[in-house]
């Protein structure tokens, strides 16, 4: 299949985002099968997401998405395909977050191994920790799970993050950030600068320390804290080594799309060559896909008295609930700006936001690995595409139903596919054309 010219040969800017939430990211793999088997339908079989779009971005788990549909293989030809990235997380969810007592035992940070420097803790927690352990292990699933929490709350990562390490270093081996089949941009933060460390396809001819291997930007962009550890690595560049101290990137974005956006107004803004020569903020010729990883319906609320009575153990103790405020205002806030912005420049139908904000029990777990949530949170993915499109009212701030053609999710996006594949062909036969003339 021919490579995608650069936006400057066709009307559209392209780009599609992936939002972060843990093992919840089979629920836009789901979407980009779809997604991707609709491109198919149109231009044949070898169709892959990273031959339409610009810029993909993504967060966390939408980070290690992006990667793998735009790591390049032996034939220089996407790593993975949409579908083969639904098999990952089915096979692979279940290694990288351990049920049970395989947690206890293999899932955690290992305080068996470890000292009691390396703990952080107090030395007595940290022999308390390794006693209780060795107590639990073996023992029913509740204990282990007693086990495993007491560990997270007081010295490690609830899981040690190997088995995600070890798969993204041999699928991905010495693959670096400037060998991306298109943009990518991914977000992560480096809690030693204490400052959001972007990594971004468009940065790095500029800056050639960004440009680390795309094992180490996936696994540092998918750090959450609590759950995995926090991920050291150095990028060497004429004897000169950068280190980078990464945590996840919803710290930073777990909405990515806007972050995106503004990678592209910036290129825009510096005249960079591959693009039109359109005013930096003009998003009139923008065409957006963001794809959440759905939001639990009955979050946690609290009044004020209440949690002015917290503290500081209070907060720690309700840590799911400041997580839950934190990475949804954050998105929230994000989908509110880009509908904002493409309303007011009527162009509504050229940004489609596709979340699912009524998960349920288990399946608004970001680590329950188990082979029937992972069953369930693919049909989450399917559901989700006959669902109504919506769209965030900016007086109320509350999404609503699309009215019109694109009733459905399943719908809007074909007439988003349809768009992009009829751009890209549009594109080969501008560019061709002046190949001619010249």
């Amino acid at each position: 299949m021919p490579p995608n010219r650069p936006p400057v040969y066709g009307k559209y800017i392209t780009i599609l985002s992936i939002d972060g939430g843990g093992i919840r990211g089979i629920i836009p793999a789901t979407i980009l099968h779809y997604m991707e088997e609709q491109f198919q339908e149109l231009d044949g079989k070898d169709a892959r997401l990273a031959d339409y779009f610009d810029v993909i971005a993504g967060t966390s788990t939408g980070g290690l998405i992006t990667a793998m549909l735009t790591a390049p293989n032996e034939n220089q030809r996407p790593l993975f395909s949409a579908k083969t990235i639904v098999e990952f997380y089915m096979e692979k969810g279940p290694d990288i977050f351990p049920q049970g007592c395989q947690a206890c035992c293999d899932g955690g940070c290992g305080c068996c191994s470890l000292n009691c420097e390396s703990c952080g803790c107090f030395g007595f927690i940290s022999d308390m920790c390794r006693k209780l352990r060795s107590c639990f292990c073996g023992c029913c699933g509740r204990i282990a799970d007693t086990g495993r929490q007491f560990r997270s709350y007081c010295c490690y990562p609830k899981y040690n993050g190997k088995s995600l390490h070890h798969l993204l270093y041999t699928r991905m081996g010495t693959t670096k950030l400037n060998q991306t089949l298109t943009n990518v941009v991914i977000p992560t933060f480096d809690i030693n600068n204490r400052y959001p460390t972007i990594f971004s396809s468009f940065q790095v001819d500029n800056i050639a320390m960004m440009n680390a291997k795309l094992a180490d930007v996936c696994i540092g962009t998918s750090a959450a804290p609590t759950y995995l550890p926090a991920h050291e690595f150095t990028v060497e560049v004429d004897k000169i080594e950068e280190q980078f101290n990464l945590i996840d990137g919803g710290v930073a974005a777990n909405n990515p799309a806007l972050l995106a956006i503004s990678e592209v107004t910036e290129q825009v803004h510096m005249q960079n060559p591959d693009f039109p020569k359109i005013e930096p903020l003009d998003y009139t010729n923008y065409l957006v896909i963001s794809i959440g990883t759905g939001e639990k319906l009955n979050k946690n609320k609290f009044n004020a008295k209440e949690v002015n009575c917290w503290g500081k153990i209070g907060w720690i103790l309700n840590t799911n609930a400041f997580t839950d405020i934190f990475f949804d205002a954050s998105a929230a806030m994000v989908d509110f700006h880009n509908f904002v912005i493409f309303n007011s420049l009527q162009r509504k139908d050229n940004y489609l936001r596709i979340q699912d904000d009524k998960l349920k029990g288990d399946l608004a777990s970001m680590d329950l690995a188990t082979p029937e949530n992972l069953e369930n949170l693919k049909k989450v993915g399917e559901n989700l595409l006959g669902k109504p499109a919506t769209w965030v009212n900016p007086d109320t701030g509350k999404e609503e139903e699309i009215k019109g053609d694109w009733f459905t999710n399943k719908l809007a996006l074909r007439g988003f596919v349809e768009k992009i594949s009829e751009e890209k062909k549009n594109r080969e036969a501008t560019f061709q054309k002046m190949e001619n003339a010249n």
